[in-house]
Order: C-alpha cells, then sequence, then structure tokens
C-alpha cells in the first residue's frame, strides 16, 4: 500500500511539475514573460502595424505604450475586445487611439483614463463600449488588476495589494485549461513584425490600437460564423451568469466617472455592440437582465445628454448574421454601420 501511494506521489508530482513548467515557459498570455509588450509598442510607435502577434497582456500593452505619448488624442475609445474594430479611418481628420482591453470591467476605464490625466494629456473625446457584464457584480474579470496600481491611484488610494495579482498569476500557472494554449504557444513561439498592411494572415494590431483579425478568422462562411455563434451559448454566456441585479455601487461608479470625464470638458459617447441573432435570442429568453441593462444606460445617457450608439438587440440597428465574426463580435462592416448610427446629444 504505501509503494502505491508512493508511486501515485510520484506520478501525480510529475503532472504538477510538467503543468506548471509548460504554464510558465508556454505563457499563452505572457504573464511571466517580459518584454512582448514592449516589442509590439516599438513597432506602432513608428506608425507601423505590428502582425503576427499572439497572446499578450492587453493591459500591459495599452499603459506603456500611452507612458510614451505625448500628444493628446482627439479621440480615445475605450472597451473590451467587441470594440477593437473602432479604428482611425471612421474619424477623418482626427487622431484616434483605440485603448480597449480584453474582458474589459470598469476599473479597466477608469485605470486607463488615469493614466492619461496623470500624463495630463486627456483626450477631447471619449467613446465607451459598455458591455452589459460591465455592471455584474459576479463577472469573475480579473484581468484588471494588472492596472489596479492606476485604478486606486485614480482614488488617491496608495496602498496596493498586489498579493490579488500574484494570486491570479499562480492559479494560471496551475491551470490546465491554461495549459492547453501555453503547450500550443510553446511549439510556436514568434516574435511580432512591422508592417505597412492592415489585414494579414494573422492578428495585426495597427499603429492607432484598433486590431484586425488573421485571414482564417475573416475568410469564413456564413455557416461557420453562425456554427461559432451556436457553440458560444452551449454552456452560458460569457461573464453574463449570475447576473441577477444591476449592481447599484457599479452603476454610480460609472456615473461617477462619466461626470468626471464631462468635467474635464471631454465629449463623451456611449456604444452598445450588438450580439449575433443567435446569441440574442438565447439573451432574450434567459438573460433578460441584459434588456434591463441597455435600457439603463440608454436612459442615463437621454438624461445627461450624452450620444449612444447601437444596441445589444442587433434587429434595433438593421444588423444581420452578416455582419458578424462570431457570437459576439461584429465586423468591418457592422462596425461602420453602428457607428453611423447614432443619437443627437
Amino acid at each position: 500500500m504505501k509503494k502505491f501511494i508512493y508511486k501515485s506521489s510520484l506520478f501525480l508530482l510529475l503532472i504538477l511539475t510538467t503543468l506548471v513548467l509548460v504554464n510558465y515557459f508556454g505563457d499563452s498570455a505572457r504573464l511571466f514573460t517580459k518584454g512582448y509588450e514592449e516589442k509590439i509598442i516599438n513597432i506602432i510607435s513608428n506608425n507601423k502595424n505590428a502582425t503576427n502577434i499572439s497572446n499578450f497582456d492587453w493591459r500591459l500593452l495599452r499603459r506603456d505604450y500611452i507612458d510614451r505619448l505625448n500628444v493628446r488624442p482627439d479621440v480615445l475609445v475605450l472597451g473590451s475586445s467587441r470594440a477593437m474594430l473602432i479604428n482611425n479611418s471612421y474619424f477623418d481628420d482626427k487622431k484616434l487611439l483605440n485603448n480597449a482591453v480584453t474582458g474589459a470591467t470598469l476599473q479597466d476605464f477608469i485605470a486607463i483614463f488615469q493614466i492619461y490625466k496623470t500624463k495630463k494629456i486627456l483626450p477631447k473625446s471619449i467613446i465607451i463600449g459598455l458591455d452589459p457584464w460591465i455592471f455584474n457584480v459576479n463577472n469573475e474579470q480579473k484581468r484588471w488588476l494588472t492596472l489596479s496600481k492606476e485604478y486606486y491611484s485614480y482614488y488617491n488610494i496608495e496602498k496596493i495589494n498586489n498579493e490579488i495579482s500574484n494570486f491570479y498569476k499562480i492559479k494560471e500557472l496551475i491551470s490546465p485549461s491554461y495549459f492547453q494554449e501555453s503547450y500550443k504557444n510553446l511549439l510556436n513561439k514568434s516574435d511580432p513584425i512591422s508592417t505597412k498592411k492592415i489585414y494579414n494572415k494573422t492578428n495585426t494590431l495597427l499603429f492607432d490600437g484598433s486590431l484586425t483579425y488573421g485571414e482564417k478568422y475573416r475568410k469564413v462562411s456564413q455557416e461557420i460564423v453562425d456554427n461559432k455563434a451556436v457553440y458560444f451559448i452551449e454552456d452560458g454566456l460569457y461573464s453574463l451568469e449570475k447576473f441577477d441585479l444591476i449592481s447599484a455601487d457599479l452603476f454610480d461608479e460609472f456615473e461617477r466617472f462619466c461626470n468626471e470625464i464631462v468635467n474635464n470638458k471631454i465629449k463623451l459617447s456611449i456604444i452598445l455592440v450588438p450580439y449575433h441573432p443567435i446569441v440574442y435570442n438565447k439573451i432574450n429568453n434567459n438573460y433578460k437582465i441584459v434588456l434591463d441593462v441597455e435600457n439603463k444606460i440608454i436612459e442615463f445617457a437621454k438624461n445627461n445628454n450624452i450620444k449612444y450608439f447601437g444596441s445589444y438587440n442587433p434587429e434595433n440597428t438593421g444588423i444581420s448574421r452578416q455582419e458578424f465574426y462570431d457570437g459576439m463580435h461584429l465586423n468591418e462592416s457592422g462596425i461602420k454601420i453602428i457607428l453611423n448610427q447614432s443619437t443627437k446629444p
């Protein structure tokens, strides 16, 4: 029996060691690898586009890029990956910077705003892509902790607890799901490539901070896009589980943040990016809180004379399934439709 326990312990130790080593050296989200974001920044800072990019810390990239800026942007885009395709071409004669981050939360918006404020280069206007999970206290988004120092600085809180951020990294170090992506990354490690082209074989970060998807994601049939939407709703909706109540605290914080923007004489707009019709049908049947979120945002915008674009419901904007890449990301034609349908402030 002792021999069996000994062998089993050795086997488990071997599995755990393999898991940790692959997650650390493969590091699919670049949590433990330094310098990758800097390589991308070096490219886009010279008005070139960076392609051949893979998973990295979007927040670290945004923070370090802003640190290099010395010019006030005309338009700043804040939001999640659902707003990353908004680029400079939609705003003639204006310098746009897209600072959207994956799985964005209110903390991200405030932290990024604080970086601009500290550098005294606040933009002339801000567009905020508001996803419904912003007001869900159970959204399980923790990636904003990369910018925890900047977030707490906004509230003049000097003592920063880095233990939470470190706990998040340790958790990923022993995560089986992180292992799957890290293993792929370990086999295919490569550096970003500078290019003048907007659309490339792989994902490309444009010099204005916006994103274009790689060829395999862009050039697919409608059937594949619809299948992605079906797959997206199979195991619950992204960051919308346990969303039973719009957080009063988060909405109050959002209102105060909007007031801060306006008080700094910055023009504010809000964009509500639609979901794929298949996904919205699921929302309409099982996640009606999302409808309440939209109504509350629109009411707030109207009461405060704020321009807003779009709707979570694709039918409200004339968006069809042809304007999507997957269950929740619009393609370029969809973004163009939304930006042409704004309300008057």
